[in-house]
This record gives C-alpha cells, structure tokens and sequence, in this order.
C-alpha cells in the first residue's frame, strides 16, 4: 500500500508542460564554476567527504553505516575512491549503489493516512560519499527535491540545462536520481508513540556504544527517573506506597541498561538523589531533613533498613550475569567471538585484560570482579583448581587454602587425590595445611569416576548463578562495615526478633494491645467471655468464638470486631 502511495504521488502527468516554467529562469552557471564542478575528484576529497558524514547516521540498505567504512579506511580507501571517480568518469551508477531505503516520518503527532508521513530517503554510505565531493553542487540538488512535492525528472533535468550546467554534469544528476530503487520501510513513529531523544545512537533500545559511555549520554534514564518521582510526589502518597513505587518501579527503570553498560558513578549518585529526594519529600522549593544516610536506608529490614537496592552494587550484579553467561556457554557465538578478541589463549577467569576495551566488554569485565567473589570450583579430577589460587573449599568466609606447613610444591588439587582409589590423601593433606583447611578439604566428597571440573555458584544451593544473591555478595562488605560499633547484639547486624512480629487476622483482633484495651473498656458494659476463650484453636477460631457466646449477645460481638479493625487502620494510617 505504502509503495503505490508513493509511486503514484511521484509519476509524472502528462498534461503539464514543464517549458513553461523553464523558459522563465535565466542562466548563473557560468564556465569557470563549470570547470571547478568538473575537475577530477582526487583521493583526499573522497576521504574529506567520507570522513564528514555521522558515522552512525541510520545506513542504506546495505547495512553498512559510515562508520564501517571509517573504521577500515585503510583497507578500503583504494575500492571505494576508485568505484567513485569511476562514475564521474563515465556517468553510470550500479544499481546496487543507489539502492534507498524510504522511511516514512509522520509530519504530525497524530497521523491517520499515509499522506501524513514524510519519506526520508536512506541511501548507501557510498553514493552518499560521491555526492558529498561536490557538496555545492549537490545541495542545490537536495533544495530542488524540498521545494516540491511532486518531482517530474524532465522538468529537473530542464532546469539544470536552462541554468547553464553541462551535460556531463546533468548526465551525473540524473543518473542519481533516475536509477533509484527505493525499499519503502515505513517506520510509524506517531502511532507508535516512540519518542525521539536527544541522541540517535540507540539499538533495541540500548545505547550504541560509541565513543566514552560519560552520564550525558543516559539522559532519557535520569529523565524518567525524575519524571515518575516528581508525578508521584504531586499525590502525596504514605511512606509505604513510597516504598512500593521506588522499590517496584523506579529501581527497575535502568535495569535493562545496567546488564549491558556499567553506568558512570555521577549518574549512579543523580539517580540516588532522586530517589532519596522523592523518598524523604523534597521539592523544588522545599528541603526537608533526611533522618538517615543512604547507605544505611539500603541495607535490609532485618538489619534495620529499608531495603532500597543500591543500584552501583545492582549494576554490577547484573553485568557479572553476563560473565557467568560467557562460562557457562563457552561455545556460544558471542563467547568464542569475545575469546578470541580478548583472551584468545587464557581464561576468564585468570586473565588480565588489556585497557583498550570496548564498553560492552569493559562492563563484562567490571561484573567479573563481582563474580570472582561467589564462585567455587566443584572438584571432578582436580587437574584445573589450583589449590592457592582459586576458589574451591565449601565454607563461608574464605573459599581459598589460606597457608600451608611446609614448603610442599604441590600446585593443582589432582596431586592431593589417589589416582587409584579416587580419595583424598589424608596424611599429605594434615601435614602441608592446618587443621581448618585440611578438614575443608577432606569434607569434599569425590565422584567414582574421574570427571572434568567445573564452575558452580556458591551463593545457591542449585549452584547456579541468580542476580540476587549476587547483590547480596556485592553490599555484604559494606554491611559489615556499617555494623560495627553498633548496639545490635548480633555482628552482622540481623535483628532478629522482627521475624517474630507476625500480623495476621488472630494477632490484628485479639492478641494486639488495642484489641485488649477495647476488651477491657467493654467489659464495663457489655457481657465478654473471659480471656482465655480468645485464645487461638486454629484457622476457625473466629467462628468457634461466635458459636460459643450466646445467642442474645452474639449481634454484639462482630461490632466489638469492626471497632477494633477500625481502631488498626487509624492506627497505622499516617496521620495518626
């Protein structure tokens, strides 16, 4: 539909004489501007016309953007300056060169037919390259097709000859605009609500990494943050529906990016004052005093906080995923193309990677850090573990041999195992390790048969990595960090005794203080069984209740019931 749209928008009628118009204009193109226009294009032209498009403007159809051809000048600055100069030279163009990709933009917010779109042509970095040489000449061309919206070729090509151009030079025109043959791609942008940003270099929604990842180049994410927080503010909403908003919304706004980027630290510190800001009350002109330091408010309830993710810890969390992913699929297209870019002859796990690196990978890399800490190696025949150097005893704290007794040379964990019998040897393992290690050693039980070793997640107990009990690994240091000096009884900082505080419906209406004290004020009054009767005898304790009051007092006890619900909501409520 879209393409016979525009086919017949751009065929020629017949009963409209051009020449009427043509023979009004008058000749400016005299023979020196000719000349200039007709000189022989030289290699530095061609490579200063390359060089000045976008390197990721949206490519033709070939799929190429300008940046490939940038990016590998030097290989391929003799095919491309010859294929150009070729075509003004003898005036014809491939038809694969001019092949356009037509992109049809609404003019706009709400288009309903296809006259309301703009095509946008997208042509191939080389046929741009060789319009770009003469750029002077060119742009008069690009005015010609912006100041119509229906173009006949006859009356272009009349134009340029009235004007006093050369023939060779209109052959060049009209070959360019003549031999096109357009791919109409319509990419609906009002009806599809997509909203265009304040950069282009976006691929599924993701950054194209291009250049240094600086917090500039996030600003829809820290727009949106603020956004939300500061619609949500205008509601004035309770400090528990706060909590539910940051926690299920706002902290998840950047999750997608954060598992491929690692995200600069300003914009990491922007995106927590926001969150702070929105959580304590602030406005734009009104401060109100913040009761508790962020990283306190992000440690876990239990531990007197209030669970709010520290989204540095969580980014790191999200990009060692995708290192766990590059071990546990190492023939993967995208692990053996990474391998052999940067550790064509080591290992993840124990290479030390070169500074050069793209973004993508320098995220993998930061996420790796994190991942180092929470994997152990489960022992098959021990020929891959070295025994100092890698993670592989199944014990909290430290999973590495910590020293040794003697100055044994052993280095890999097969030469602590009986080839024969596939068990420990128990008495070189007591005399090279302490007691601690050797006991950690020894608890490890070995296969039958001699297997292959291999990476398992020690934070699971399936052994399989998870994004959450890789955050709980990252903010662990700091947690420790803050617990120390402080009054809780336990080191770590867990309190307990709020596990034991369980609200359900016995605890709402009978054992919470409210409920007695109602009990107690209506007892001045009215008949109630004694106390005991209100003890819990099981998930029908409500009826059982009922059925043994009698039945002249039974119309008051769902009253005394109600008054206390009503009394909890007030309670808790944050009005008071």
């Amino acid at each position: 539909m879209a393409t016979e749209f525009f086919q017949n928008l751009y065929t020629r009628e017949e009963n409209i004489n051009p020449d009427i118009i043509i023979d009004m204009l008058e000749q400016c193109v005299n023979e020196e501007m000719n000349a200039n226009l007709y000189a022989p294009f030289s290699e530095k032209e061609i490579t200063d016309a390359l060089f000045q498009i976008g390197p990721l403007k949206a490519p033709g159809p070939d799929g190429f953007p300008a940046h490939f051809l940038q990016g590998n000048w030097g290989l391929l600055r003799d095919d491309v300056a010859r294929a150009v100069q070729r075509f003004f030279l003898d005036g014809i163009m491939p038809d694969e060169v001019n092949d356009t990709a037509i992109v049809l933009i609404p003019k706009k917010v709400d288009p309903e037919e296809l006259k309301d779109f703009r095509p946008i042509s997208l042509c191939n970095v080389i046929f741009k390259t060789g319009s770009a040489a003469r750029r002077n000449f060119y742009a008069y061309k690009l005015d010609m097709a912006k100041a119509y919206d229906r173009v006949d070729w006859r009356f272009l090509e009349g134009v340029l000859a009235k004007l006093g151009f050369r023939s060779q030079l209109i052959q060049w025109v009209m070959a360019s605009v003549t031999t096109c043959s357009p791919e109409v791609q319509t990419v609906l942008k009002g009806i599809l609500k997509y909203e265009t940003v304040c950069f282009e270099e976006k691929y599924l929604g993701l950054l194209v990494p291009d250049g240094r990842m600086s917090k500039g180049k996030f600003k829809p994410t820290k727009r949106k943050f603020s956004k939300n927080a500061s619609d949500w503010a205008e509601k004035y909403i309770s400090s528990r529906a706060k909590e539910i908003l940051i926690k299920s919304v706002l902290q998840s706004i950047s999750t997608y990016a954060m598992g491929v980027f690692e995200f600069p630290m300003g914009l990491v510190d922007d995106l927590h004052k926001i969150i702070r800001d929105f959580w304590w009350g602030d406005e734009d002109d009104r401060r109100k005093m913040h009761w508790l330091a962020w990283d306190k408010i992000t440690r876990p309830k239990t531990q007197g906080g209030v669970g709010f993710r520290d989204l540095r810890v969580l980014n790191q969390a999200l990009l060692a995923r995708q290192a766990w992913r590059l071990i546990q699929f190492p023939d993967s297209l995208c692990a053996r193309l990474l391998k052999a870019r940067y550790y064509p002859f080591g290992d993840l796990l124990d290479t030390a990677f070169i500074q050069n690196q793209s973004q993508t990978w320098q995220g993998i890399v930061y996420g790796l850090d994190l991942l180092k800490q929470g994997i152990i190696w489960r022992i098959g025949s021990g020929s891959k573990v070295g025994i100092f150097r890698d993670n592989w005893l199944p014990r909290p704290g430290t999973m590495k041999v910590e020293g040794r007794r003697n100055n044994s040379r052993r280095r890999w964990v097969s030469e602590l195992i009986n080839p024969i019998t596939r068990a420990w040897d128990d008495v070189a393992i007591r005399s090279c390790y302490s007691p601690t290690d050797s006991d950690a050693i020894l608890s490890i039980k070995l296969p039958a048969r001699a297997s292959g070793d291999f990476v398992a997640w020690s934070a699971e107990s399936n052994g399989i990595f998870s994004v959450r009990s890789a955050y709980r690994i990252g903010v662990n240091p700091m947690i420790q960090r803050l617990s120390q000096g402080q009054s809780s009884s336990e080191p770590s900082g867990d309190r307990s005794i709020w596990k034991m505080a369980v609200e359900d419906s016995h605890h709402a209406l009978i054992r919470c203080t409210l409920a007695r004290a109602l009990r107690d004020e209506t007892r001045k009054l009215w008949r109630l069984p004694p106390e005991e009767d209100f003890e819990y005898n099981g998930k029908e304790w409500i009826l059982q209740l009922l059925r043994s009051i009698p039945k002249s007092d039974r119309p008051k006890r769902p009253v005394i019931l109600r008054t206390i619900i009503v009394l909890k909501i007030r309670w808790l409520s944050p009005s008071g």
